[in-house]
């Protein structure tokens, strides 16, 4: 860790740097403040540890599902489900042995957790629901007047869950449909549900893959009185920074901030005020960074990480922000799901491979045509890192792991690989 007004390495640049940082910051915070300079390294080193990426995983149990759930405060939910859904990956990558139904176990038998929005849709844990509920309650009176259109089918779907409990929406025989939304074409019924769920009158009671099935939210969610619109302010400022482990608030994370974009700056304010978050520089950037004060004592351990190698998921925590990942590990974030095939450079669903403290690559996967094995389609090894023995040994480790995560019997290796 340098000192505060480091200049680093490079004389002009570097204070060319210096001087944008300080005046994002003076921006940010109506004042000037030096921030804690890190080497790329050091942000590395922290940032993976405060992402539970360092070291051993966490042992198997519910247990470990919950400490994720409540260090990084989020796991984005994905409907693909290619080689293993985004959340459960997510999961895998931080708790050895760990099973796709645990995941189902913490939140709709233990309801450790919910389903709800920070950045996008995401499991938070259940501590987070008297904050959420502030959320809920904006929605509810943005889709009030909606709902009140199709008063009788909202009252027709409360009694049909409450005498037949979780319900989802093929369980209703009404076929209208409805031209709201961003699909433009939906059952009505469906829709209306999503809007009851948004507004905390029905929870997420269980899944089937993609399909969700409500229930009444008492008889989900616990006992809870919402917070302030300030508490719920702060709160979600705070769980972004837990989620991410660093936070960018200039510039390319606009949709990490959907939900708290108009006081950000406001809740950083008064956060780093009271020391609840301090300001960080990365070297070669000239972007302002905050960082939780609790994990500060990160930053003082200087020991290298062990070389395990990971597969993490593609909409991992630790890669909300792209123009972190490439500040930090000069590693472009591909996600290419939406990309027509000719246009995609690695896969339509790569997960990034973790090695140590290094982006290395990326690994384009799937289930092989029986569904018996993962079948890997290519991997591709970032420019400047050879595949030494050392990691193709620890990825061929990584992928055994993520077969036996998905029940599946083995891996399928493509006939060549891709450089």
């Amino acid at each position: 860790m340098q000192p505060a007004g480091h200049e680093g390495p490079s004389g002009a640049g570097a204070l060319r740097t210096c001087v944008c940082i300080s005046g994002a910051l003076r921006h940010i915070l109506g004042t000037v403040i030096h921030p804690v300079s890190l080497s790329k390294p050091e942000a590395r080193r922290y940032l993976l540890r405060a992402q539970l990426l360092a070291g051993p995983k966490l042992p198997p149990g519910p247990g470990s599902v919950h400490r994720v759930l409540m260090r990084l405060r989020a796991v984005q939910v994905d409907s693909i489900d290619v080689a293993g859904a985004s959340q459960e990956i997510a999961l895998n990558s931080r708790i050895e042995g760990f099973q796709p139904a645990g995941l189902g176990a913490a939140l709709y038998a233990d309801r450790a957790g919910f389903e709800y929005w920070l950045k996008c849709l995401c499991i938070l844990p259940v501590e987070s629901l008297p904050y959420q509920a502030v959320r809920m309650a904006h929605a509810a009176a943005w889709h009030a007047a909606e709902l009140a259109d199709h008063a009788e089918t909202v009252r027709a779907i409360f009694k049909q869950i409450g005498a037949n409990g979780p319900q989802c929406a093929a369980d209703f025989v009404d076929g209208r449909r409805t031209n709201r939304g961003w699909r433009g074409n939906d059952r009505l019924v469906k829709r209306l549900l999503e809007l009851l769920w948004d507004s905390g009158r029905l929870a997420i009671a269980r899944r089937r893959r993609r399909v969700r099935f409500y229930d009444l939210a008492e008889r989900c969610y616990p006992p809870h009185s919402p917070r302030s619109q300030a508490e719920y302010e702060r709160h979600t400022v705070l769980d972004l920074c837990r989620a991410m482990g660093i936070i960018g608030v200039a510039g390319g994370s606009s949709d990490v901030w959907h939900n708290v974009r108009a006081h950000r700056h406001a809740a950083l304010r008064e956060m780093t005020a009271d020391g609840a978050v301090f300001p960080i520089s990365i070297e070669g950037s000239a972007r302002p960074y905050f960082a939780l004060s609790e994990d500060r004592a990160l930053l003082d351990d200087a020991r290298p990480l062990d070389p395990v190698t990971r597969l993490l998921a593609p909409l991992d925590t630790a890669l909300w922000d792209r123009r972190l990942v490439d500040d930090v590990f000069g590693f472009y974030r591909a996600f290419e799901v939406y990309k027509p095939v000719e246009q995609r450079l690695y896969g339509y669903y790569c997960l990034p491979i973790l090695h140590g403290e290094r982006l290395v690559g990326r690994c384009d996967l799937s289930r092989s045509a029986d569904r018996a094995a993962l079948r890997v389609i290519g991997v591709f090894w970032e420019n400047g890192v050879p595949p030494t023995p050392e990691l193709t040994s620890g990825l061929a480790a990584a992928l055994r792991d993520h077969a036996r995560f998905l029940g599946l019997e083995g891996v399928e290796l493509p006939e060549a690989r891709s450089d």
